[in-house]
């Protein structure tokens, strides 16, 4: 547009509303100015800041941050120095406060953020009830992007929300009750969860509107499906960067290679059956919200808690898509020990979603060709794998008892073939 087109400072503090305080400047100054010593350019500036902020949030959920905070763990330290490093970084955890003498406990889920000066927060922030001008009071004052300098006032860490809690909220396993606590602190219709050992790039992130548009049938690119179930669920691929550690780092990156883009891509179209597996899908906020979450959280049953946001998708009327032009970054496990445990956690999951009702009810209600489909997707690997393992530790032993009583011939034809390759593959099978 031209320059005479281009609004005023004023009217960008007017379109701000009760964000015009971002950096803690009287007029859209910085830090420690006035307005009128601001430029455009950082005016402009701060206005994508807070576009940015209206648009998109990120939640870091770490449940032991008030005990390490209380027991002066140096991992408080480092937290406290991502919130100083990243301004739109929030942090939820569960805090345990003392109520009387006889040992009594309150739980509260509490969202913390870093500010200038202390202010805009502190103990006694602002509550789930609070009204719209007191939350945004609370996140007035952002610091800059890089830590402050000895001249600007100091950062510190304070509380945005401070929301009470009937009781301990870690009552089932522990990381779908991690992610349950700190959803109510998301904004926007749309949330996606990811994990620790995944990784961004600044490219993907520009694809990230196309992605959420998959949200909205008959927009730019979605066609519309009359009588089509409701979009919930948008999937996409993942890179593993740990395949070049070790051998068994590079079986891992196979593996995932196989089912998450290889394997998903199929279920997702034609088989229509693709579920959730795992982060970092995005989830129709709205939808998940109003029945039941984005994960349960039972002890034992909900050990492997990601399907069952598939499930319950499927149960309810909603439907799983998966889409091949987004990808994220993700570390895999890279020793022998890992592994191990990382397999048996996911059959232990299988064995106990055999238990549950979901497996039932999705199975009463499927057709014929998605029941196989689910089969081969789900419960149905788990099973085939220890026919496998079964079908070959039969045959190795039976081979191995028919070479002790030397009947491994019927006349003077030899039944059991002894190829270089076949006896690698019997010492490999006795081995493992």
């Amino acid at each position: 547009k031209n320059n005479d087109q281009r609004p005023t400072e004023q009217q960008q503090q007017q379109q701000r509303g009760s964000y015009g305080a971002i950096m803690g400047g009287g007029g859209g100054g910085g830090p420690g100015g006035g307005g009128a010593s601001s430029s455009a350019a950082s005016s402009s500036l701060l206005s994508v800041d807070e576009a940015v902020r209206l648009k998109f949030g990120y939640v870091v959920s770490c449940q032991i941050f008030g005990k390490q905070k209380k027991n002066d763990d140096p991992k408080a330290k480092d937290i406290e120095l991502l919130l100083h490093r990243f301004p739109l970084l929030r942090v939820a955890y569960i805090d345990e406060v003392r109520v009387n003498r006889a040992g009594a406990v309150a739980f509260y889920s509490v969202l913390v953020k870093s500010s200038l000066g202390g202010g805009g927060g502190g103990a006694g922030g602002t509550t789930a009830g609070a009204s719209s001008s007191s939350a945004a009071s609370a996140e007035s004052k952002e610091p800059p992007p890089q830590l402050a300098s000895s001249s600007s006032p100091p950062l510190s860490v304070v509380e945005v929300y401070r929301v009470r809690l009937p009781g301990n909220p870690v009552i089932g396993e522990g990381k779908p009750e991690n992610q349950s606590h700190a959803i109510i602190f998301t904004r926007g219709e749309c949330l996606q969860t990811i994990d620790m050992n995944q990784d961004g790039f600044f490219e993907e992130a520009l694809k990230m509107r196309n992605l959420l548009q998959e949200f909205r049938p008959g927009s730019p690119g979605v066609p519309e499906v009359p009588g089509a179930l409701p979009t919930t669920i948008v999937g996409f691929r993942e890179h593993i960067f740990t395949g070049a550690v070790s051998s068994l780092a590079n079986y891992m990156a196979l593996q995932e290679l196989s089912f998450v883009t290889l394997g998903q891509r199929v279920l997702s179209e034609p088989l229509r059956m693709r579920l959730h597996y795992g982060h970092p899908d995005v989830f129709d906020k709205l939808w998940f919200a109003t029945r039941g979450g984005v994960s349960k959280a039972s002890k034992g049953i909900n050990l492997s808690e990601d399907i069952f946001a598939g499930y319950n998708t499927i149960i309810r009327g909603g439907s799983v898509t998966m889409k091949e032009y987004v990808q994220v970054g993700k570390g895999r496990d890279v020793g022998m020990q890992q592994i191990y445990k990382f397999e048996a956690k996911l059959s232990q999951g299988n064995a106990e979603q055999c238990l549950s009702r979901d497996v039932s009810r999705i199975a009463d209600r499927l057709d014929f060709p998605r029941l196989l489909a689910y089969y081969l997707g789900g419960i149905g690997h788990y099973i085939n794998s220890a026919l496998t393992i079964l079908t070959i530790e039969v045959a190795t032993y039976l081979a191995l008892v028919l070479a002790v009583f030397d009947a491994e011939s019927i006349g003077d034809r030899i039944i059991v073939s002894l190829g270089a390759i076949q006896i690698v593959l019997t010492y490999l099978a006795l081995v493992l």
